[in-house]
């Protein structure tokens, strides 16, 4: 493979990875918005014992499948990036 067709094709995955990490942040933002009115709904007390226990375990589980893999997919594109950086120059 030359150099061209290797830069294209690190262009093409570049492009993939910033629409998944562009899904999972808007899936971030939900989540977010999510948890705001769901705290927002309980009654007002100043102890996070109050939160309901599958309250939290929800907000815990969707905390794991969507802002973890947000952060992970957000590093590999930085990487890829920097990386078709170096070979554009």
């Amino acid at each position: 493979m030359n150099e061209l067709q290797k830069l294209h094709s690190t262009k093409r995955f570049t492009i993939v990875l910033l629409l998944i990490t562009s899904l999972f942040a808007l899936l971030t933002a939900i989540v977010g918005i999510y948890e705001y009115t769901s705290l927002q709904s309980l009654p007002s007390e100043n102890s996070a014992d109050s939160i309901p226990h599958d309250l939290r375990e929800t907000l815990g589980q969707m905390t794991l499948f969507v802002i973890f893999p947000r952060l992970v997919l957000f590093l590999i594109t930085a990487v890829v990036f920097f990386t078709l950086d170096i070979l554009s120059i």
